[in-house]
């Protein structure tokens, strides 16, 4: 039975799916990186280099960056574009690319473990519709350099619109316009598509219009959070006058920023 994959390599998480021929459906892949933080199908897209060969990735990456932030990298996908980003690992420098490719190898030695070692037949990867043919060629050198079996790059909005079980709902051969909003951790897209279903059951997609930022998303209010709640804890006198409600939310907020590296008075 064919081994087809779907990667979406998102700002700040990952996930992999695997397609299931029988059922017709695409079914998330558990497991990948070992946590104990419980469900862990949905990976922090976090790399951090134990030495110069060895990477984990996930919530415990993310713990041992905010440490040791030289030895790992967030938010690598922001930095496709930048021909001129670097960042010097163990005396090596590695480029948005090298550093996408150990993360594709890591994924695809954990793919193959949890199906029995079987080769990796297809693999798609979702992209934001805002990404520049740069950002598309980089993201797939990457993969195909770590022996994945790259056969296309997809939409994010377009795989939105074929997930949602939105095509469930129309009427055949009724053309529909939608519109997809998809905020992600880094990037921020807003597409219009004409869809309808033929009378072979074929679902058709065709974009009318799309815009996005490349530079707005989950992080960039996370940013925004983490600042609000530095200036409300330096501040002790307008801490004290917040509500119990206001200071149990900046409570638990603080383990996200001692993760982010922060400092906190009280």
């Amino acid at each position: 039975m064919a081994l087809n994959i779907g990667i979406d390599f998102g700002t700040s998480t990952l996930v992999v799916a695997k397609w299931n021929e029988e059922k017709n459906i695409a079914e998330l892949t558990p497991h990948i990186v070992p946590s104990g933080y419980g469900n862990n199908e949905q990976i922090d897209n976090v790399v951090f280099y134990e030495s110069d060969f060895e990477i984990i990735l996930g919530k415990t990456a993310l713990r041992k960056l905010s440490l040791t932030p030289e030895n790992g990298v967030r938010e690598i996908k922001r930095h496709l574009l930048n021909d001129e980003w670097s960042k010097v690992i163990y005396d090596e420098e590695k480029t948005t690319v090298d550093i996408m490719q150990d993360v594709f190898t890591y994924l695809e030695k954990k793919i193959r473990q949890i199906y029995g070692n079987e080769k990796i037949d297809n693999v798609v990867i979702s992209v934001p519709y805002a990404f520049e043919q740069k950002e598309r060629k980089k993201m797939e050198q990457a993969a195909m350099q770590s022996n994945l079996p790259v056969i296309g790059l997809i939409e994010e909005p377009v795989a939105a619109a074929l997930s949602s079980g939105l095509f469930e709902l129309l009427e055949r051969n009724v053309k529909e316009n939608i519109l997809i909003f998809d905020l992600g951790g880094g990037t921020f897209d807003v597409t219009i598509f004409e869809a309808f279903i033929d009378d072979e059951s074929k679902k058709h997609i065709s974009v009318l219009n799309t815009d996005g930022d490349k530079y707005l998303g989950g992080a960039n209010v996370d940013e925004i959070i983490k600042q609000k709640i530095i200036d409300h804890i330096q501040d002790r006198e307008k801490y004290e006058k917040l509500s119990d409600e206001e200071k149990a939310i900046i409570e638990s907020m603080s383990e996200y920023c001692h993760m982010n590296n922060l400092t906190f008075v009280h």
